[in-house]
């Protein structure tokens, strides 16, 4: 990521996380709805991305959460990765929705969580912060989240088990 802190300074990574779809199982293991193992979740992996949202701040890059979840427990988890701190907004679709129209950047500016989002959000999101400059990487893995992939500096599919038509929108496979 070396190429990224040399003089961007405004890169924006979003990042589309599904928190209500997770069970944690036993071990710490977490299970999608379907009982199937999507990713461990041990208190050391939370603490080692906690020190990498830290380090992505102290880089001057910025996360930004994008998700489907309620603004409760998005903030919650923003708040313990260290995505979110103090003074950072969470706003909701219909928040989101006004902002834009009532042309409030300076509040988006200061929005570390978007909650309860659309595929349509999402896109919204990222060209908002397009048009206000920033370089904007975008992670995602479902069909919805093709056209923000599209749309964004790096689109960056997640997972083996992304869909075709999230890894085809995307700059980077991971």
């Amino acid at each position: 990521m070396r190429w990224v802190t040399e003089g961007a300074g405004d890169l924006v990574i979003t990042a589309d996380i599904p928190l209500a779809s997770l069970v944690i199982g036993r071990g710490g293991h977490a299970l999608n709805p379907r009982g199937e193992l999507y990713t461990t979740a041990t208190i050391q992996e939370r603490l080692s991305m906690r020190n990498f949202m830290e380090e992505l701040r102290s880089a001057g890059i910025r996360t930004v959460m994008v998700t489907g979840d309620q603004k409760g427990t998005a903030m919650a988890v923003a708040k313990t990765l260290a995505i979110a701190g103090p003074g950072d907004l969470c706003l909701d679709s219909a928040e989101l929705a006004l902002y834009l129209r009532e042309h409030r950047w300076e509040d988006l500016r200061n929005t570390a969580v978007f909650a309860r989002v659309t595929p349509e959000d999402k896109l919204t999101i990222v060209h908002a912060l397009r048009e206000a400059g920033r370089i904007v990487a975008m992670t995602g893995d479902g069909i919805n989240d093709a056209p923000a992939l599209k749309a964004a500096n790096i689109g960056i599919a997640i997972g083996l088990g992304s869909a075709d038509v999230a890894r085809a929108a995307s700059d980077l496979v991971v």
